[in-house]
């Protein structure tokens, strides 16, 4: 297995991002084969805001993250989901026991996405589905289209590999799925657009890369020699104005994959 890093960190630019995931923005692939009995699983689920709304959709919801401080977050708030602290590689639960294993932007980060679904399929039931979600960062543009935000996409990417991952999964989903033997595939493809018509979403998803580009990936770009601290002034920079421009408009897609374990 590659050895791989989570290039997004976890500083608070990153969780307070995440934690605006909604089941139905994130989700709304699978949603229509849910049914009320189902017992469902979200690895990977990180501040649970996501896997908290799929309690109003299935009967029981269990979720799972490599991160304690997170699943900590995700407990507060008297939930009804059971979250435990665990690896995707090696998921604490029985064979067969969910009827769906959902994971949402976590295949990108891993070295070794086959054995990741492999292991979602070990604890679904036979008959049971899998759903990932990925987005490709070779999709994400903006406009106005500055220097600094080509300069992100391509350094961005250049580390995400360099830690052992893929940022553009979403592409190869279908793929991946195949590949570990499940049946009747499907694949479907959603965008993601930000613009000020959702002020509040438009401005966190500039201010969040603007800090994130100096706080989290940015450092790890620098060791690498893939960049300079001037290009993360100019990147970070590039976002702040884009994210103060009223007419600015982001785009990128998102690949959605269910299959389901013979």
């Amino acid at each position: 297995m590659a050895a791989e890093r989570y290039t997004h960190g976890y500083h608070k630019s990153v969780i307070g991002q995440h934690a605006r995931r909604t089941v139905d923005d994130c989700a709304a692939f699978l949603l229509p084969h849910l049914e009320p009995h189902f017992h469902l699983l979200d690895v990977g689920c990180g501040p649970g805001s996501i896997t908290n709304g799929f309690t109003a959709y299935v009967k029981a919801v269990s979720g799972v993250d490599f991160s304690e401080d997170l699943i900590a977050q995700a407990t507060s708030a008297g939930s009804k989901v059971n979250f435990r602290v665990a690896s995707v590689y090696k998921l604490p639960y029985d064979d067969n026991t969910f009827d769906v294993v959902f994971a949402h932007q976590v295949l990108q980060h891993l070295g070794d996405p086959m054995s990741a679904l492999r292991e979602m399929g070990r604890v679904c039931k036979v008959g049971g589905l899998i759903a990932v979600r990925e987005a490709s960062f070779s999709t994400m543009h903006g406009a106005p289209s500055a220097t600094g935000l080509q300069k992100w996409r391509e350094v961005y990417q250049a580390t995400a590999r360099r830690n052992g991952g893929e940022p553009d999964a979403g592409l190869f989903l279908r793929k991946w799925m195949l590949d570990a033997n499940l049946t009747d595939v499907r694949f479907t493809t959603s965008t993601v657009t930000y613009t000020s018509d959702e002020p509040e979403a438009h401005a966190g998803w500039g201010e969040s890369w603007a800090e994130r580009t100096m706080k989290t990936f940015g450092p790890q770009a620098v060791d690498f020699g893939l960049a300079s601290m001037a290009d993360l002034d100019e990147m970070s920079s590039a976002w702040k104005q884009w994210a103060a421009d009223s007419t600015s408009v982001f785009v990128y897609v998102n690949g959605e994959s269910i299959g389901r374990k013979k």
